[in-house]
């Protein structure tokens, strides 16, 4: 679980890292584009908390089970 968990993640960070270069490219030039881009970034930025989040519980739930 850990494992796909950790995959999520870097898929979400390759997204927001995607979102960025894009806002960097329309900003000033293209604002729908831009404000489109940043409301998905918001987007992924929250669902990588999330899975980061739930990585964390779910380490603290193995962690005691091993005692």
């Amino acid at each position: 679980m850990a494992v796909i968990l950790d995959q999520n993640i870097a898929g979400e960070q390759c997204a927001i890292g995607a979102y960025k270069q894009l806002m960097d490219v329309t900003k000033d030039k293209d604002m729908v584009t831009y404000n489109l881009a940043l409301t998905i970034l918001e987007q992924e930025v929250e669902h990588e908390e999330d899975l980061q989040n739930l990585k964390e519980d779910l380490d603290l739930m193995v962690a005691r089970g091993s005692k």
